[in-house]
């Protein structure tokens, strides 16, 4: 004859009690853990933003070339200048999680920033961000 022992498993109360308390646990979790993903993604496209002048400073001092940089909303555009007041554009940036406050044009000439000290950015939570050049 077999015998059954009544505590191989859980009950079904021990289950939902467990549940509760994962579902509790990742429900004060996420919500901090989204709002660091989403700061994570705004500091990298600032980042994104600080390189793409800089290098094009650089390339502007060693290649001797004057660079137009466009700013509107969540783009930004590189031209190069090709003679008579042209531009031809270069690269065309655009930012997903980032905002310009204002539309604005600087040059880059000889590695130097021209007609500009610092943008204003706002980011998708709408927090204010100063970018210096």
């Amino acid at each position: 004859m077999f015998h059954f022992n009544s505590r191989l498993g859980f009950t079904l109360i021990e289950l939902l009690i467990v549940m509760f308390i994962i579902g509790l646990t990742s429900s004060l979790v996420l919500p901090a853990m989204m709002k660091q993903i989403e700061t994570t993604r705004e500091l990298s496209e600032l980042e994104k933003i600080k390189n793409i002048v800089s290098l094009t400073k650089v390339q502007s001092f060693y290649a001797a070339k004057q660079f137009k940089v466009d700013i509107d909303d969540n783009q930004l555009e590189i031209s190069e200048y090709i003679g008579n007041e042209e531009y031809q554009q270069r690269r065309l940036f655009v930012l997903n999680h980032i905002t310009f406050m204002s539309k604005d044009v600087f040059l880059v000439t000889n590695g130097v920033v021209e007609d500009v000290e610092s943008m204003i950015l706002i980011t998708n939570r709408g927090r204010e961000m100063t970018l210096s050049l």
